[in-house]
């Protein structure tokens, strides 16, 4: 469920930029905070509108991205 929860939260914010974005792809460390992607493949048309419109000097001429690793940090405060 979970998992479920955090992969459409992905795929609203980072689907339009990826093609073919599965659950699949999605992997959870809940004991150490880390969310993995693997094997992502970028839509260069999608990922150069936001080139352009930052007026970056590179345009992507194709993405791929075989391990990304994103480490959550949970802050608590005791009363």
């Amino acid at each position: 469920m979970l998992k479920t929860q955090i992969f459409d939260t992905l795929k609203k914010y980072i689907g339009d930029y990826l093609y073919g974005f599965n659950q699949d792809q999605l992997k959870l460390g809940l004991l150490n905070g880390n969310i993995k992607l693997k094997n992502l493949t970028f839509k260069p048309d999608k990922i150069n509108e936001n080139l352009t419109l930052m007026r970056a000097p590179v345009l992507l001429k194709a993405g791929l991205i075989g391990n990304i690793t994103i480490e959550v940090y949970y802050l608590c405060r005791v009363i």
